[in-house]
């Protein structure tokens, strides 16, 4: 088989599995609208022709390179509300890129099969770690988050320097230093204690120069590092952090790359301070722990938001 030929049926092949990944993002993009989308809004036939069209004469392409998201993550359920067609194939036909990958570290060097004439969403953040979060938050905000756990005298947070492990505990420095994880990063124990023995966590989403919402997440002080919420309530964006709080958030995300995605904030109630701790550009959504009543007003205000940050990105 000659060059050629090999090329030519690797596109075929890659085309069969993206229409049958797209076939497949149909029937749940159906079952998500019915889910999601207020009835009274949005009748029987809309909810099953949109889905339908992104399959066969979709207005908007999504490439998701390397990876297509997760049925449980936002973006598809945001997808699956305007009809977006999602594709993995870079030889395909598509306006919008977004590099997508569900890990900690990105090597740049993946993304050269994408045209140049082509701008790719968060194509810049390649380093999501808790040291690199911890750093860029000391650079923007101007006060550090992390601690040295051979000087530090007192609690410190003891946490996995990757992405999503959920595996932080309370140690008391110093440490020995032959007992100090590389693997670890360490820092400041922040007071988001509330009342009734509940610890407040702030995830905030942000799409382009917006940050639409902020959940506020409650957790037990004894799991407070868990991903399982006790429960969770929604707030307007300027109900929690002051005009300049959220500039510095937004100067956070550009600096790290990250033009959509969300982020863990505390704010420490003896100071008063915020402290963004994690940084995620394929977040799941809406959280666990959110009434149902509340998860269709969020992804409907996500979806606006999405939907003006996309067409931004096409006009660019």
């Amino acid at each position: 088989m000659d060059k050629k030929q090999s090329v030519f049926k690797n596109n075929f092949r890659a085309s069969v599995n993206d229409f049958f990944n797209r076939l497949h993002d149909t029937f749940r993009f159906i079952r998500y609208r019915f889910k999601y989308l207020d009835p009274k809004r949005f009748s029987f036939l809309t909810n099953i022709s949109l889905p339908l069209r992104s399959l066969f004469r979709p207005k908007t392409t999504i490439l998701f390179y390397p990876e297509r998201p997760a049925s449980s993550t936002t973006i598809y359920k945001l997808c699956a509300v305007h009809g977006y067609a999602m594709t993995d194939n870079p030889f395909s036909s598509y306006q919008v890129a977004f590099k997508n990958k569900d890990s900690t570290f990105f090597d740049l060097s993946t993304l050269k099969v994408l045209p140049d004439k082509y701008k790719v969403i968060n194509r810049n953040s390649v380093d999501i770690s808790k040291n690199k979060v911890s750093d860029v938050f000391q650079e923007i905000f101007g006060y550090s988050l992390k601690v040295d756990p051979v000087k530090h005298t007192g609690p410190a947070v003891e946490k996995s320097d990757k992405n999503a492990m959920h595996d932080g505990r309370i140690v008391h420095c110093p440490v020995p230093a032959e007992s100090v994880r590389t693997d670890c990063v360490y820092q400041k124990v922040i007071d988001n204690t509330v009342e009734n023995g509940f610890v407040l966590d702030y995830r905030i989403p942000v799409h382009g120069g917006r940050i639409p919402l902020v959940y506020l997440k409650y957790r037990p002080q004894q799991t407070r590092f868990s991903n399982l919420n006790d429960h969770v309530e929604l707030e307007e964006t300027s109900a929690i952090f002051s005009e300049r709080e959220q500039l510095d958030i937004l100067k956070f995300a550009k600096a790290m790359g990250i033009e959509y995605g969300e982020f863990d904030v505390l704010r420490d109630n003896k100071e008063g301070r915020i402290y963004i701790v994690d940084a995620n550009m394929t977040p799941w959504g809406p959280p666990n722990g959110l009434p149902k009543e509340l998860q269709r007003k969020v992804v409907l205000q996500l979806a606006e938001t999405f939907r003006i940050f996309i067409e931004q990105y096409r006009e660019e």
